[in-house]
């Protein structure tokens, strides 16, 4: 017991000056998944943004009686929100399939 108690503070030296070196190294169990599951979070909120800005856009202009580019706008408007539901459907998947 007293060996270990002793031999603790040369452990926090070693550990201070690899800290002071750049040589320490940390590992979290799981990053990469929760990276995907970030990185997944980040297209959707992306596919959502973009397809709010077009179906503003689109309300836009058929309030203007311009009904060619409120068509487009409302077309990309769903290309987006078909975006979004792959994204959150596939991401779904692939984390069941994960904790399985």
């Amino acid at each position: 017991m007293a060996a270990a108690f002793f031999a603790l503070p040369s452990e926090v030296k070693k550990f201070v000056q690899r800290a002071q070196r750049g040589e320490l190294e940390v590992r979290f169990r799981g990053i990469e998944e929760h990276a995907r599951l970030v990185y997944a979070l980040g297209h959707q909120i992306i596919y959502a943004g973009l397809g709010i800005t077009a179906g503003a856009f689109g309300m836009v202009f058929d309030g203007r009686n311009e009904t060619r580019q409120a068509h487009w706008a409302f077309w990309a408007a769903g290309g987006f929100a078909l975006m979004l539901s792959w994204s959150i459907v596939t991401t779904r998947s692939r984390m069941r399939k994960r904790r399985k």
